[in-house]
Order: C-alpha cells, then sequence, then structure tokens
C-alpha cells in the first residue's frame, strides 16, 4: 500500500545506503494526520510527507540546502541559518482557526536570536508556527493584531534535543517541551489567515530571513488537538532515539 497521494520525484529523492540505524517510530496513519516527516531518507533534495496527502517538502533554494545528518537516531536535517523546506500551501496546512498540534524534534544552536522554525511563521500579522527568541521557544498566533505568543518556561540549552508540541483546543493555545506544559493562553479573537502561504521548516513566509540554526527530526501536524496522554507518548516513544 502506498502512503503517498502524490508520489515525491523519484529523480530528486535518493534512498541512502545504508538506511537508518535505528527504527523510527512511524505513527503513519494516526487520526488527523496531514504531515509527517520522518527525516530518515538521509539524502535528495525531498522530504517524504508519510500522512498519504503528499505534503513532501522540497528544499528550498537559494541560497542553499538543508544538510542530511547520519547520527545514532537515524536521521535529521541541519540548518546553518541560511537553508529551509517548503512543504507547500496545500489546505490541509492551513488549521490556524481550528483544533491542531504541530510537532517537531529539535536541536538549536543559536541561544538568542530570532528564528522561524516550523509553520507559517511571518513575524508580522497574520502568523503562526513554532519559533525561538531570546533563548525561548514560543508558539506565536497572530492575526491582524499584535496577537498572543504562548512561551516555554525555561531557556533552552543549545546542543540538546527537544521535542516541542504546540496545540490549539478550542480557543486554548498550549505549548509542551518534552511532554510538560509550558503555558497556556485564551485566543478567541485575532485569528490568522494564512490559506495562501506556504509552509516553512527553517525560514519564515515572505523572505529568506530568520532562518533556524539547528537540527530538525521527526516533525508532524495534525488537524486535531492531542491531549497530554498522546503527547506523553509521543515523546516518551521517540525520546530514545534523541538521547533525551
Amino acid at each position: 500500500m502506498s502512503w503517498f497521494k502524490t508520489p515525491p520525484p523519484e529523480s530528486i529523492y535518493v534512498r541512502p545506503t545504508p538506511f537508518p540505524k535505528v527504527v523510527v517510530p512511524s505513527f503513519i496513519g494516526e487520526n488527523g494526520q496531514v504531515l509527517n516527516m520522518l527525516m530518515e531518507h538521509g539524502a535528495g533534495t525531498i522530504v517524504r510527507d508519510y500522512s498519504g496527502l503528499g505534503n513532501h517538502g522540497v528544499f528550498a533554494v537559494p541560497p542553499g540546502n538543508p544538510a542530511w545528518i547520519d547520527g545514532s537516531f537515524g536521521w535529521a536535517t541541519s540548518f546553518d541559518g541560511g537553508d529551509s523546506i517548503n512543504a507547500g500551501a496545500d489546505l490541509s496546512l492551513d488549521l490556524p482557526a481550528s483544533d491542531h498540534t504541530l510537532e517537531a524534534w529539535l536541536n538549536p544552536s543559536n541561544a538568542l536570536a530570532t528564528q522561524a522554525i516550523i509553520g507559517k511563521l511571518r513575524f508580522m500579522p497574520h502568523s503562526w508556527g513554532i519559533y525561538q527568541n531570546a533563548g525561548r521557544l514560543q508558539y506565536q498566533y497572530r492575526g491582524a493584531g499584535v496577537g498572543v505568543d504562548t512561551i516555554a518556561d525555561n531557556v533552552y540549552t543549545v546542543g540538546t534535543w527537544y521535542h516541542v508540541i504546540a496545540t490549539r483546543n478550542v480557543n486554548t493555545n498550549n505549548l509542551y517541551i518534552n511532554s510538560v506544559i509550558q503555558a497556556d493562553v485564551d485566543v478567541s479573537v485575532d485569528i490568522p489567515i494564512t490559506a495562501a502561504n506556504n509552509f516553512y521548516i527553517g525560514r519564515r513566509v515572505q523572505d529568506n530571513l530568520f532562518n533556524f540554526n539547528g537540527l530538525v527530526g521527526i516533525s508532524r501536524f495534525y488537524n486535531r488537538a492531542f491531549g497530554q496522554p498522546e503527547i506523553s507518548r509521543h515523546f516518551e516513544s521517540t525520546r530514545g532515539i534523541f538521547g533525551v
């Protein structure tokens, strides 16, 4: 059975030898999954989406491609502050007004800079996604106004892996790091409108600025809000891969 509505171009996708050292828990076929990038293949310029919706990512150029990293955890992508992955603008990836869950494994290389990590971030009106600022991981949610960010309690450590989940449940935005709730914010107005924008990993929408510097592992997006038991299950099932 194929998990691809739209197969990635085989002329660009390259199967590596050998395959990852560790089997990555895939969670393929989970209810409400609209993006599932395992970062498992380690070669080529296409990042496969295993959701079945064909939201495959493309290494966005110019100026340069992320680098594939072969580690004991399997594979990840390395961003040097000028790279990004573009997953396109399919409507399945545009859920700011609805319940959703945005998930990623991250390893930042910069302590203080404002950097876009994953989502449809603009750092101006109509923006949402996970980013870092002043040493803290945050979830930006901004419509036409100034918006409200959901901000982590603690400053992160450079060179450390973190499992980050942002959820929107009815009108409440929540941020979890390593399965621990960091903050919850009520946002019932000022909803982002972003249907025309591409979904990126590693940069903001409108230009190649505020790019992420660090590693990105498993990345997923769902059209429903996870509760604490499911967040814990995703964290516990993958933490060993990243040495957490």
